[in-house]
């Protein structure tokens, strides 16, 4: 008996490999999965908006890996199949909103920022270098722009007499040969600030330029000094003016942390919130450095 058992074959089950065919369809049918839900949250709009992010590098590539991984999940092991999803899971954390939201909320609510209806006039607003470049044949404002929109509003409201802007060309590694500073000041004259009413201020980074604020202070004693920046970056501004010894009221432009709720395209990824992740971790690797 145990011989007739010996000589049979055994027999064993195999899985079809994945194929580019199938990988296709399982993409074309997650695709369409998404864009029926666009449709069905905004209607022709939300297929639009989907379909662009989905056709996006990351986006495409986010949803072939989804494929892929669905697909070797059937064909092999679960054990098999653990590190790719694993993989995915990062993916899903890194280029989608909540965790980069969280980490945005997270340090631009640290600091309280100044209201102008709330807390009065200042004697000068330092408006820290960022948020413009050059463009063609003029100075124009680029993502970060809102602090030089910012400081004009406070101007013009009368809650500041001095506007100071900052900041260097670093050559070598920035295409503009131009200064934040001189962008700045170009914008400010042209929104018709006085030339008496408008200061400058030196430096290649914040620490630089909160160094130069220190040397100089004094020529605004006759109330209190605000610095303005970008939300993000206002902790670190704050830590560096409290380590000179300045005593300066925190104003907060360039808002990225949103208060509304998550929309559906907020879990589909893409490249935003790796660039919203990549200036939290220059936040971080500042603060490590002291700088």
């Amino acid at each position: 008996m145990q011989s007739i058992c010996k000589s049979l074959p055994i027999q064993t089950i195999s899985r079809p490999p994945i194929s580019w065919q199938r990988l296709l369809l399982s993409v074309a049918i997650l695709a369409v999965l998404l864009v029926s839900i666009g449709v069905f949250a905004a209607g022709k709009s939300g297929a639009e908006k989907t379909l662009v992010r989905l056709s996006q590098p990351i986006g495409f590539g986010w949803l072939l890996f989804t494929a892929y991984c669905l697909q070797l999940t059937l064909v092999s092991s679960v054990r098999t199949a653990m590190a790719p999803w694993l993989i995915w899971f990062a993916m899903m954390v890194l280029t989608t909103s909540p965790f980069a939201e969280w980490c945005i909320y997270r340090l631009e609510s640290s600091v309280e920022a100044y209201r102008p209806d709330r807390d009065g006039p200042l004697a000068a607003v330092v408006v820290l270098g960022g948020g413009t470049h050059q463009g063609p044949w003029r100075a124009e404002l680029s993502c970060a722009g809102d602090r030089i929109v910012y400081a004009t509003q406070i101007y013009l409201q009368n809650q500041a007499r001095k506007l100071v802007t900052t900041g260097d060309a670093t050559t070598g590694i920035s295409r503009d040969t131009t200064s934040p500073r001189e962008h700045t000041s170009e914008l400010w004259t042209q929104l018709k600030i006085p030339d008496e009413a408008i200061d400058g201020l030196q430096g290649k980074n914040t620490y630089q330029e909160i160094q130069s604020l220190k040397q100089v202070i004094d020529r605004y004693r006759g109330g209190r000094v605000g610095i303005l920046t970008s939300a993000l970056h206002l902790p670190r501004a704050m830590r560096l003016a409290k380590a000179a010894g300045l005593d300066v009221v925190p104003l907060a432009a360039d808002h990225l942390a949103s208060s509304q709720p998550f929309t559906y395209l907020d879990f589909i990824p893409s490249a935003t919130p790796l660039n919203q992740l990549a200036a939290c971790q220059n936040e971080f690797m500042a603060w490590f450095v002291g700088r």
